[in-house]
This record gives structure tokens, sequence and C-alpha cells, in this order.
């Protein structure tokens, strides 16, 4: 491998994850808002109809969008680069997409803040009606610019998506569980899925679906820089070329799968079980959901102990022996994946 390919990606997805905080942080600042009964659309909000809102928050918005797709960029690259390089086509699509992309990011955040800036100004001098009437006709009209943006969008990232479940890029299958179309789906789904138990609209209900794109794009930008460092880097900053059959569970994992549990765990107790600062069906919701993470952070992080207790491979051990202790070591681990899985089908 080449010099500078001894790094990998870990400073674009350091500066990706930036710019994913800094667009995240602009859809908070436009999103935390207090919100009323009368309130009825992302914008027709008594908060920026009554002159509340500071004037100076949607500028600050568009700044750090602007610095926010900057960085960007970065993340493109290395979402790019990851695509294996036989297919050139495909990676040529994926990059073209992922550099209108940032373009459309940075347009829907200027689009975004225009609108709370018209309904905070407006609203006081010439009435919430007529604020709410300019407003609405204002995007209404821009809705069919803005919507086919989306497009290559969804196509930067569903490509990797697809690329990702074939064996196509430089990680493992299961990144699926951090890539930013699952965050998205479900960052997005919760929201829709309290409201339609009927939970009382709240701000946290807007804020998570307005910035889930981002936040999901800073999830996979900590994720895979994290992969990248415990995968391909030893302390020296030079690539791990030798095969350490141990290393296919390593300790970052580990760790990282125990603290999901834990935290998961301790999420479920606080808001399911004892139902702090929630009640009603907003505490089913949290319940089940934190305890499903619970359950599947718990079951994968036995198995991964499991796997990595099955390689008590050490320095001096021969190439044969490697290899023969290995073999056995998965037959093992397949062995107990059998059985955990013929054990839930019988529960069933």
């Amino acid at each position: 491998m080449k010099k500078e390919e001894k790094k990998p990606f870990i400073q674009c997805y350091i500066l990706g994850a930036i710019g994913g905080i800094l667009m995240a942080a602009g859809d908070w600042l436009l999103g935390c808002v207090p919100l009323q009964k009368t309130d009825t659309g992302m914008f027709n909000r008594a908060c920026y109809l009554s002159g509340a809102y500071a004037l100076w928050k949607p500028a600050l918005v568009v700044g750090m969008g602007a610095l926010g797709c900057f960085l960007y960029s970065f993340m493109v690259k290395a979402l790019n680069t990851d695509i294996d390089a036989r297919y050139t086509r495909t990676k040529a699509i994926q990059y073209f997409c992922g550099l209108f992309t940032v373009v459309v990011a940075l347009s829907i955040h200027l689009w975004a803040a225009t609108l709370a800036w018209f309904s905070t100004y407006l609203g006081p001098r010439i009435g919430a009606e007529a604020a709410i009437t300019a407003v609405t006709a204002y995007q209404d009209d821009m809705l069919p610019a803005i919507l086919p943006m989306y497009v290559p969008m969804l196509l930067f990232f569903g490509i990797h998506l697809v690329m990702l479940l074939v064996g196509k890029t430089r990680y493992p299958r299961r990144m699926l569980v951090f890539h930013p179309v699952t965050w998205n789906l479900l960052l997005v789904a919760v929201p829709d899925i309290a409201q339609a138990m009927q939970v009382p609209t709240a701000t946290w209900m807007s804020v998570m679906s307005q910035s889930s794109t981002n936040t999901a794009i800073v999830i996979w930008c900590i994720a895979a820089a994290v992969y990248e460092r415990n995968h391909t880097l030893n302390k020296k900053g030079v690539l791990n070329m030798k095969p350490d059959y141990k290393n296919w569970i390593p300790k970052g994992t580990l760790v990282s799968l125990i603290a999901g549990t834990v935290l998961s765990l301790a999420l479920l107790l606080v808001f399911g079980v004892f139902g702090v600062c929630v009640s009603g069906k907003l505490r089913v919701v949290l319940g089940v959901v934190f305890g499903i993470a619970f359950v599947v952070c718990a079951k994968y992080t036995q198995w991964c102990v499991y796997a990595y207790r099955a390689f008590p491979m050490t320095a001096s051990a021969s190439s044969q022996s490697r290899s023969l202790t290995a073999r056995r070591s998965i037959s093992r681990c397949r062995r107990a994946a059998w059985d955990w899985t013929s054990a839930a089908a019988a529960v069933r």
C-alpha cells in the first residue's frame, strides 16, 4: 500500500464529523423553540411569529452551514474512496452525486434559515396571519425546485449502502449498524411512531426529525474513524499487514459493545422502568426502543466475547498451529451461533 494511504480516511472522517456537527447545530438552533398547541408547521409557530426568536440565529445557521458543507466534501471523498476501485463507473456516479449533495445541503440550510427569518421579521410587523400567508407562499413556490435536489442525495448514500451490503467496500457488513441510511430512518421513524401513538407533540420530535440526516452522518463518520483506527493502524501509524487471527474481534469492538449494552440498559431503566421525566405512551415507546437495543447489544456482545476468547493466539505460535487453532475456533463459534439460533427458533 502506498505511503499516502497509511492513514486512510481518518482525517477525512474527522473533518466530516465536524461538518455534520455544525450542520446539526444549525438544525437545533432552528428547531429548539417552545411549541404551542396552535403551532401547525415547521415555521408556523408562535415563537417565530411573535418576534421572540432572535434574528441573528438564522444568520449564524447560514454561516455554520457554509463551513459544515465545506467539511462535508471530505466525507464525500472518504465514502467514494471506500468503494472498490474496480467499479469505476459506480464510483464516478456516486462521487458526482456526493458533490451535488454538498450543494443541496447548503441550499436547504439557507432555505430553512430564510423561512425562519421571514416568519420572525414579518410576524410582529404585518401580523401573524399575513406573515403565515407570505411564508407559506414562498415555501410552496420553492418546493418544486427543492424536492428534486433530494434525488442525488439519495443516490449518494444509497449506492454506498448497496456496495456495503454486497461486500464491495473496505468495511464489513456489520458497519450497516452505523450507516447514515440506517440512522436517518431511525431518527425519522421515532417521532412518527410517537405521533402515531398520539404522544403529545414536543420539541424533541421536530428537532430529531429535522436534524436526522446530519446526525446520521456524524454517527457514521465517528464509527468509520474508530474502525480505521482499530483495524488499520498500529501505534506507530503503520498499517498492520501481518495476519493476527485474534484481531478479527478487537478489544475496541468489545468495549464499544459493552458500553452500548450498559448505556441502553441505563436508558431502559431511567425512561422505561422508572419513567423519569416521561409518562404515558411516550414512556412505553422509549421503553420498547431501549429494550430492543439492550437485547440486541447484549446478545451480540455475548457472541463476540465468546469468539474473542476462542482465539488464544500467542506471538510464538507457528503458522500451522495458528491456522489449525483458528479453524477449530471458527467451528466452535459457528456451533455456538447455530445452538443460539436453534434455541431462538424453538422459543418462537
